[in-house]
């Protein structure tokens, strides 16, 4: 094996909407033991993204004055991108680890330069009916910025998250569909174990029915009663989470504003009226 620990391993990301539950598959991918996903440490937001935002801002000012472009070699991109992701699992021992990953939502705003420096990755987006992402994240900025309103604080949710958002699942889906899988938020809640096994085939880890319930009874997902998977009950409508939430907000405007900037998302994203 190389000093390179992402040469003989498979990379991996989750990612996708807030609050629908990037969280739960990355803990349930890394209780395998052939798998590592760290939580958040939004490797690519932090130096990846800002390094072409600023190569796109210098570039627009050497325009301006009639110089030539500034341009960071990709080699060089991905060379300062790899080593700082390697070097988080150092702390980790992975000798007989074969999948080395990150959870982080907001990484499908940049799926276009990540997709460069890893090419070969695999992704699971995981993503939920984005009039309840709006109702999370309208909630959590309220308590941020009390001088946004609501509306203001939906307004920025579409136009800063979801468009993008919902450009980095199309690109997956044009460019990697078949290194990409799609998880619905509601069809975790309403079966656990089918989705655990489809993301388990997926990242082509075993997915034996005591595994399967090990890893869900780490997460709390299984309640104190059961003792196998058959005691996992598939819910038709599932209700626990935060599913319908948006309902709390049927007034007049917030239709108006889902109807305008949300609903086209949303039939982008799968989600039919």
């Amino acid at each position: 094996m190389t000093n390179d620990p992402l040469s003989s391993r498979t990379t991996f990301l989750v990612l996708g909407v807030q609050g629908s539950g990037t969280t739960w598959t990355g803990s349930l991918v890394d209780t395998d033991p052939r798998a590592v996903c760290l939580n958040e440490p939004s490797t690519f937001l932090t130096l990846i993204l800002p390094m072409m935002q600023f190569q796109n801002v210098r570039n627009k000012c050497l325009e301006e004055v009639g110089q030539a472009e500034f341009d960071v070699p990709q080699e060089t991109v991905t060379e300062l991108s790899r080593t700082p992701f390697a070097d988080l699992f150092k702390r980790h021992d992975i000798t007989d680890v074969e999948l080395l990953g990150e959870k982080t939502p907001e990484h499908a705003v940049g799926l276009q330069h990540i997709d460069r420096i890893f090419p070969g990755s695999q992704y699971i987006r995981v993503h939920s009916d984005l009039r309840d992402s709006l109702m999370l994240r309208c909630t959590i900025a309220a308590r941020q910025n009390l001088n946004l309103s609501f509306l203001e604080n939906a307004g920025v949710f579409s136009s800063k998250f979801a468009v993008p958002l919902i450009e980095g699942f199309k690109y997956l889906k044009r460019r990697r569909l078949k290194q990409t899988l799609a998880v619905r938020y509601e069809d975790v809640l309403a079966d656990p174990v089918s989705k655990l096994r489809e993301i388990y085939t997926f990242l082509k880890l075993p997915h034996v029915d005591e595994a399967l319930f090990a890893a869900l009874k780490t997460t709390g997902t299984v309640r104190e009663h059961a003792t196998s998977i058959a005691d996992l009950p598939v819910q038709d409508r599932p209700s626990r989470g935060k599913v319908g939430m948006w309902r709390q907000h049927g007034y007049e405007a917030f239709q108006d504003l889902y109807a305008r900037a949300i609903n086209p998302l949303n039939l982008d994203a799968g989600y039919q009226e």
